[in-house]
């Protein structure tokens, strides 16, 4: 497998208590920030169904989640500070494949961040704060490191070894030394569009063994070329970014197209 990238964090988070109610309302926004403010906001909550989930109390509570990305989501940032008495939201776990840098990763961190923040604040009483907020505020979040070098030139890009993915992903799938998700998110891909690699070719058979974890991946920043890997296997779900007007169709730089499918209960691919 080629180099190995970051995909682009398509979506903010955040959310905000309202005067007068006891819970915070999510606000998902996306826009163009530039010189340390966004030109514009557009609120995209229904579009992505936050709302009704959150409303009917779906917010993560006894969920695991798992991330697996370069680096290791940094635990201590102030997004993931819970209220007293609930558990602390990250966990680190450290493959001890050769090679592996085990480092903190910014990326990682925004990842978390949307995926589990808290919201919570512990000044003045405790409180909840606007950018917060994550889709999952009340489950655990495993991080996963795959890295082992970071590119000096090409920002975004990084090293793997086929032993330091694959151990951190059978780990996950496996439960073994590790709370076992039951979603694993990864927002890194390859140009593996066979998905024949062999670190694709284990991702792909780890998901097929462990069916009840849900595996998220990337599908790619390529724009009109086919999906990269592991994103490119079968049994994950593959997810591009989408933009315009009303939210309702590829970005222009979101990886796309066909790639192959295996029913099971047909047996046809």
């Amino acid at each position: 497998m080629n180099a190995p990238t970051r995909s682009v964090l398509c979506l903010a988070m955040a959310s905000m208590a309202l005067r007068g109610e006891d819970e915070p309302k999510s606000l998902i926004y996306s826009g163009l920030y530039q010189n340390g403010a966004f030109d514009s906001l557009t609120f995209v909550n229904n579009v992505v169904g936050w709302d009704t989930f959150f409303s009917a109390g779906y917010r993560g509570a006894s969920t695991v989640i798992g991330n697996i990305e370069a680096g290791h989501v940094w635990g201590g940032h102030e997004v993931f500070v819970r209220a007293p008495g609930e558990t602390n939201v990250v966990t680190n776990y450290n493959s001890t494949a050769a090679g592996l840098t085990n480092e903190l990763d910014f990326h990682a961190t925004m990842v978390g961040h949307v995926l589990a923040g808290s919201g919570y604040v512990p000044t003045n009483g405790g409180s909840y704060t606007y950018a917060g907020l994550g889709m999952a505020p009340e489950a655990a979040l495993v991080s996963g490191a795959i890295a082992t070098d970071y590119s000096n030139t090409n920002v975004g890009a990084f090293s793997t070894s086929e032993s330091s993915t694959i151990s951190v992903y059978r780990s996950f799938f496996q439960g073994s030394g590790v709370a076992k998700p039951d979603v694993i998110n990864s927002s890194w891909g390859g140009e593996d569009n066979a998905a024949a690699a062999a670190e694709s070719v284990a991702i792909d058979a780890l998901a097929r063994q462990n069916a009840s974890v849900a595996h998220v991946i990337a599908a790619g920043n390529d724009g009109n070329a086919t999906v990269g890997a592991p994103a490119s296997g079968f049994n994950n779900i593959a997810v591009g970014a989408i933009g315009g007007t009303n939210f309702n169709q590829p970005t222009s730089f979101s990886s796309r197209g066909k790639v192959d499918f295996y029913n099971p209960v047909t047996g046809i691919t």
